[in-house]
């Protein structure tokens, strides 16, 4: 409410930088899905908007907001606010799951995440970031009560949705991956249901994984046959799979602005 009531009540600037990017690209999916529908070829389209699907997880949500009211950033802004809401709601119940049953943890963990600053910046820039941190803390959820009641299926929503946010922001997917990782070698350790635990995880990992490398395959292979490849899939966005430097979280570390030691437009 408070963040609503913000949003409505106070002018708002604008997209630029980054979320006018993504909004860009969420408007060349739309369209690209619109010639398809008229007939056009879909190798063609593909070819016509590649150079901008390594946001297509991002541009997808923006794209689907211009889609419900187009040239509205308050709506967007909105339903930003929302997801900041979905995503504390998800921090009082992983809380509680993890005192024990407690009320009062959650209580606490939500009173500390409302002071948290990237639910301010990030809602008046419109970043992406309030949709990655709900998926991401509701990951944790599913994860922590398949934890507590041995359940398969909460171990494969964990999977799917912590995959689910790392489509919104590929830059962190190695990382991330590898904290996948070392829980499910954890739960194979530590408890006997842990192999078909560690199986479902992996299966809700499966579908992002599938579109992700198929996504990235394609467009390999649309860039050979073009005989180039574009600013996105050749020296920029691929970095995440194809990387100058040994990889490492802290190039990505984006705090206020800044990346860490390498900026990524000075990657070679």
């Amino acid at each position: 409410m408070v963040q609503a009531y913000f949003v409505l009540r106070y002018p708002q600037p604008e997209l630029f930088g980054d979320p006018a990017a993504y909004l860009r690209v969420g408007r060349n999916m739309v369209g690209g899905v619109e010639r398809i529908l008229q007939g056009k070829d879909i190798v063609a389209v593909f070819v016509a908007i590649r150079g901008s699907l390594y946001f297509f997880a991002a541009g997808a949500f923006f794209g689907l907001a211009d889609l419900l009211r187009p040239n509205d950033p308050t709506f967007l802004r909105l339903l930003l606010a929302m997801l900041n809401t979905l995503g504390l709601l998800g921090a009082f119940f992983l809380a509680r799951i993890l005192a024990g049953g407690r009320a009062s943890a959650g209580m606490v963990a939500v009173s500390i995440g409302i002071l948290h600053p990237s639910l301010a910046t990030h809602l008046t820039r419109a970043y992406p970031d309030p949709l990655t941190g709900c998926l991401f803390v509701w990951a944790a959820v599913s994860f922590a009560r398949g934890q507590r009641d041995s359940r398969l299926r909460d171990f494969a929503s964990a999977g799917l949705l912590l995959t689910a946010g790392l489509l919104v922001r590929p830059q962190i997917l190695g990382p991330v991956l590898a904290v996948v990782a070392v829980l499910a070698a954890g739960v194979a350790l530590v408890r006997p249901f842990s192999r078909l635990s560690v199986l479902a995880l992996l299966s809700g990992c499966l579908p992002a994984a599938i579109l992700w490398v198929g996504l990235n395959a394609a467009m390999m292979v649309t860039a050979e046959r073009r005989g180039a490849e574009d600013e996105f899939s050749g020296r920029y966005g691929w970095t995440v799979l194809r990387s100058t430097y040994p990889q490492g979280f802290w190039q990505y570390l984006e705090t206020d602005g800044w990346e860490g030691p390498y900026r990524l437009r000075q990657e070679p």
